[in-house]
């Protein structure tokens, strides 16, 4: 769904080695778009996240960033919080508690 520049992308299920390649051209698909000028990842129902998401994300997060829009992180787990801390990526990306409605 976009809404005024903003792409909100529901993702279920483990983000991993196994689901990263179809998320992948999706989400990229998304991100090439003119009119995304933010990218949410509504995480609330992803139980997993592993290195290969977490480069999936970084990946998104450059593309974006090269078309001076940006990638916002909702509902992230706990588990995810913590990686994302220690790689310091949750200091160039936006995380949120809550998705917005």
């Amino acid at each position: 769904m976009i809404r005024d520049g903003v792409v909100t992308v529901v993702l279920e299920g483990p983000v991993d080695l196994t689901s990263v390649p179809g998320l992948r051209n999706r989400l990229l698909g998304y991100a090439k778009k003119r009119e995304t000028r933010v990218l949410s990842l509504d995480m609330v129902r992803v139980p997993q996240l592993d290195t290969a998401g977490m480069a999936m994300l970084v990946e998104l997060w450059r593309g974006l960033v090269a078309h001076d829009a940006s990638l916002r992180l909702t509902g992230l787990s706990e588990n995810a919080r913590r990686l994302l801390h220690l790689a310091g990526l949750d200091q160039i990306m936006t995380t949120e508690d809550a998705p917005h409605e």
